[in-house]
């Protein structure tokens, strides 16, 4: 059990620090390169520029289950509203930060409950590896 917890410890660290270059930076492209409080703005009038920004979030969220080992599904059994919601209340208490860091702290919230394995997986395996236990 301590050597699941130890590397439980390790995987969540390697989440909250993010790849950058030597000076410290990284780049950030389209949706996630602006502000929360503009995310507040967009979320509030609705219509096509809204849908440019939960584009750009879907995209963060399928190279996070491409790109981080043992994981099906980040958002796991949520749906996209609930993550909505979550945005939309971390944004509110931090509007000057990037939506990119919203949605990087976003998935350090939900990396414990993800699912590793499709939902439809049955069986010994599933149970076990089942939201990541």
């Amino acid at each position: 059990m301590s050597r699941f917890l130890m590397a439980l410890a390790l995987a969540l660290a390697s989440l909250t620090t993010s790849a950058k270059d030597i000076d410290g930076r990284h780049a950030v492209y389209g949706a996630g390169a602006q502000g929360c409080a503009q995310w507040l703005k967009v979320r509030s009038q609705e219509g096509s520029t809204v849908k440019l920004w939960i584009q750009w979030l879907e995209g963060y969220l399928s190279a996070f289950n491409v790109t981080v080992g043992n994981t099906y599904s980040i958002i796991g059994e949520r749906g996209f509203d609930e993550v909505l919601d979550w945005l939309d209340s971390y944004c509110k208490t931090n509007p000057d930060h990037l939506f990119v860091t919203a949605v990087a702290n976003l998935t350090v919230q939900l990396f414990p409950e993800r699912y590793n394995l499709p939902p439809d997986r049955k069986g010994s395996s599933w149970d076990k590896w089942q939201k990541g236990k």
